[in-house]
Protein backbone atom coordinates (compact mmCIF):
# COMPACT_ATOMS: atom_id res chain seq x y z
CA UNK A 1 0.00 0.00 0.00
CA UNK A 2 1.72 3.25 -1.19
CA UNK A 3 1.66 6.30 1.45
CA UNK A 4 -1.37 8.27 0.44
CA UNK A 5 -3.59 4.92 0.71
CA UNK A 6 -2.47 4.41 3.63
CA UNK A 7 -3.21 7.93 4.77
CA UNK A 8 -6.83 7.28 4.08
CA UNK A 9 -6.98 4.54 5.47
CA UNK A 10 -5.66 5.91 8.73
CA UNK A 11 -7.80 8.96 8.13
CA UNK A 12 -10.68 6.50 7.23
CA UNK A 13 -10.60 4.89 10.61
CA UNK A 14 -9.81 7.84 12.82
CA UNK A 15 -12.88 9.56 12.23
CA UNK A 16 -14.72 6.39 12.25
CA UNK A 17 -13.50 5.84 15.96
CA UNK A 18 -13.55 10.00 16.60
CA UNK A 19 -17.09 9.53 16.26
CA UNK A 20 -17.26 6.94 18.74
CA UNK A 21 -14.82 7.81 21.30
CA UNK A 22 -14.30 11.84 20.56
CA UNK A 23 -10.84 13.57 20.67
CA UNK A 24 -10.02 9.87 23.49
CA UNK A 25 -9.59 7.99 20.33
CA UNK A 26 -6.18 6.60 20.09
CA UNK A 27 -3.31 5.98 18.25
CA UNK A 28 -3.19 2.05 19.34
CA UNK A 29 -6.74 1.68 18.76
CA UNK A 30 -6.71 2.86 15.19
CA UNK A 31 -3.30 0.28 14.57
CA UNK A 32 -5.45 -2.03 16.03
CA UNK A 33 -8.11 -2.05 13.99
CA UNK A 34 -6.67 -1.41 10.58
CA UNK A 35 -3.97 -3.91 11.58
CA UNK A 36 -1.00 -2.01 11.20
CA UNK A 37 1.97 -1.05 13.38
CA UNK A 38 2.34 2.46 15.61
CA UNK A 39 5.65 2.37 13.58
CA UNK A 40 3.66 2.36 10.44
CA UNK A 41 1.42 5.10 11.53
CA UNK A 42 4.50 6.96 12.14
CA UNK A 43 5.96 7.20 8.82
CA UNK A 44 2.16 9.37 8.00
CA UNK A 45 1.69 10.70 11.25
CA UNK A 46 3.63 12.18 13.71
CA UNK A 47 0.83 12.29 16.42
CA UNK A 48 -3.15 12.25 16.74
CA UNK A 49 -3.15 16.02 16.77
CA UNK A 50 -1.37 15.64 13.26
CA UNK A 51 -4.16 13.59 12.28
CA UNK A 52 -6.83 16.00 13.74
CA UNK A 53 -5.06 19.03 11.99
CA UNK A 54 -4.34 17.06 8.60
CA UNK A 55 -8.39 16.33 8.25
CA UNK A 56 -8.51 20.07 9.55
CA UNK A 57 -6.33 21.56 6.86
CA UNK A 58 -8.01 19.63 3.89
CA UNK A 59 -11.31 20.65 5.34
CA UNK A 60 -10.29 24.18 5.27
CA UNK A 61 -8.20 24.21 2.05
CA UNK A 62 -11.10 23.20 0.30
CA UNK A 63 -13.61 25.38 1.76
CA UNK A 64 -11.08 28.55 0.74
CA UNK A 65 -11.02 27.26 -2.62
CA UNK A 66 -14.95 26.71 -3.08
CA UNK A 67 -15.32 30.06 -1.78
CA UNK A 68 -13.14 31.56 -4.05
CA UNK A 69 -14.75 29.72 -6.66
CA UNK A 70 -18.04 30.97 -5.39
CA UNK A 71 -16.80 35.16 -4.99
CA UNK A 72 -15.80 35.08 -8.52
CA UNK A 73 -18.60 33.61 -10.36
CA UNK A 74 -20.32 36.33 -11.92
CA UNK A 75 -23.09 34.77 -12.92
CA UNK A 76 -24.46 34.39 -9.63
CA UNK A 77 -27.61 36.67 -7.86
CA UNK A 78 -25.94 38.41 -5.09
CA UNK A 79 -28.04 36.80 -2.12
CA UNK A 80 -27.06 33.26 -3.50
CA UNK A 81 -23.48 34.13 -3.67
CA UNK A 82 -23.30 35.28 -0.27
CA UNK A 83 -25.26 32.26 1.18
CA UNK A 84 -23.38 29.58 -0.93
CA UNK A 85 -20.20 31.28 0.64
CA UNK A 86 -21.42 30.78 4.40
CA UNK A 87 -23.00 27.21 3.98
CA UNK A 88 -20.09 25.80 1.48
CA UNK A 89 -19.80 21.97 2.95
CA UNK A 90 -16.67 21.19 3.71
CA UNK A 91 -15.28 17.46 2.70
CA UNK A 92 -15.82 15.12 5.47
CA UNK A 93 -18.73 17.37 7.05
CA UNK A 94 -21.38 14.59 6.93
CA UNK A 95 -18.86 12.28 8.22
CA UNK A 96 -17.01 13.55 11.16
CA UNK A 97 -19.46 13.72 13.84
CA UNK A 98 -19.00 17.32 14.78
CA UNK A 99 -21.10 17.63 18.15
CA UNK A 100 -17.83 16.39 19.26
CA UNK A 101 -15.70 18.57 18.52
CA UNK A 102 -16.26 20.87 21.81
CA UNK A 103 -14.57 17.72 23.59
CA UNK A 104 -10.91 19.16 22.90
CA UNK A 105 -12.07 22.37 24.98
CA UNK A 106 -11.75 20.41 28.33
CA UNK A 107 -9.43 17.29 26.62
CA UNK A 108 -6.75 19.13 24.03
CA UNK A 109 -7.43 22.89 24.52
CA UNK A 110 -4.94 23.61 22.13
CA UNK A 111 -6.47 21.55 19.25
CA UNK A 112 -9.54 23.06 19.91
CA UNK A 113 -8.20 26.84 19.85
CA UNK A 114 -6.97 26.14 16.58
CA UNK A 115 -10.33 24.80 15.41
CA UNK A 116 -11.73 28.51 16.21
CA UNK A 117 -8.78 30.52 15.06
CA UNK A 118 -9.19 28.40 11.75
CA UNK A 119 -12.57 29.83 11.24
CA UNK A 120 -11.74 33.33 11.97
CA UNK A 121 -9.61 34.34 8.91
CA UNK A 122 -12.06 33.15 6.23
CA UNK A 123 -14.45 36.35 6.81
CA UNK A 124 -12.98 38.94 4.24
CA UNK A 125 -14.99 37.48 1.45
CA UNK A 126 -17.83 37.54 3.34
CA UNK A 127 -17.62 41.30 4.58
CA UNK A 128 -16.58 42.30 0.87
CA UNK A 129 -19.56 40.81 -0.12
CA UNK A 130 -21.71 42.38 2.38
CA UNK A 131 -19.96 46.01 1.42
CA UNK A 132 -20.98 45.31 -2.37
CA UNK A 133 -24.72 44.29 -1.21
CA UNK A 134 -24.63 47.50 0.47
CA UNK A 135 -23.58 49.14 -2.55
CA UNK A 136 -26.45 47.38 -4.89
CA UNK A 137 -29.20 48.04 -2.47
CA UNK A 138 -29.08 44.56 -1.59
CA UNK A 139 -27.99 45.22 2.35
CA UNK A 140 -29.37 47.75 4.88
CA UNK A 141 -26.81 50.76 5.23
CA UNK A 142 -26.84 50.44 8.75
CA UNK A 143 -25.13 47.02 8.63
CA UNK A 144 -22.07 46.37 9.50
CA UNK A 145 -20.36 44.18 8.10
CA UNK A 146 -17.88 42.82 10.90
CA UNK A 147 -20.56 42.71 13.20
CA UNK A 148 -22.49 40.46 10.96
CA UNK A 149 -19.32 37.87 10.38
CA UNK A 150 -19.02 38.20 14.12
CA UNK A 151 -22.89 36.76 14.66
CA UNK A 152 -22.25 34.31 12.20
CA UNK A 153 -19.08 33.27 13.55
CA UNK A 154 -19.91 32.93 17.16
CA UNK A 155 -23.30 31.08 16.43
CA UNK A 156 -21.25 28.67 14.25
CA UNK A 157 -18.87 28.27 17.13
CA UNK A 158 -22.03 27.59 19.56
CA UNK A 159 -22.56 24.61 17.95
CA UNK A 160 -19.52 22.84 18.55
CA UNK A 161 -20.37 23.09 22.54
CA UNK A 162 -21.20 19.28 23.72
CA UNK A 163 -24.77 17.63 22.79
CA UNK A 164 -25.48 21.20 21.14
CA UNK A 165 -26.44 19.79 17.89
CA UNK A 166 -28.27 16.46 19.59
CA UNK A 167 -30.25 18.74 21.74
CA UNK A 168 -31.29 21.22 18.45
CA UNK A 169 -32.17 17.73 16.58
CA UNK A 170 -30.00 19.59 13.55
CA UNK A 171 -26.84 17.94 11.22
CA UNK A 172 -24.23 20.58 11.22
CA UNK A 173 -25.38 21.93 7.77
CA UNK A 174 -29.18 21.92 8.28
CA UNK A 175 -27.95 24.18 11.83
CA UNK A 176 -25.45 26.04 9.29
CA UNK A 177 -28.39 26.86 6.88
CA UNK A 178 -30.74 27.68 9.64
CA UNK A 179 -28.09 30.84 10.96
CA UNK A 180 -26.99 31.83 7.84
CA UNK A 181 -30.43 32.23 6.77
CA UNK A 182 -31.59 34.07 10.31
CA UNK A 183 -28.25 36.13 9.83
CA UNK A 184 -28.84 37.04 5.91
CA UNK A 185 -32.69 38.02 6.25
CA UNK A 186 -31.69 40.70 9.04
CA UNK A 187 -29.15 42.63 6.82
CA UNK A 188 -30.82 42.35 3.74
CA UNK A 189 -32.62 45.69 2.71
Amino acid sequence: MDIEALKGVIIEEFIKQFNEKGPKVTLDSVCKEIHISKKTIYKVFQSKTDIFNCILLDALSAVKEGQKKIYEDASLPFRQKIYDILTIPFPRQDEVDLSKIGEFNSYDPEFYAAVLDAYRPNWGMVESLIEQGKALGEVRQDVDPKLSTLVIMDALMGLFEKDRLKALGLTYSEALGKIVSLVLNGIYA
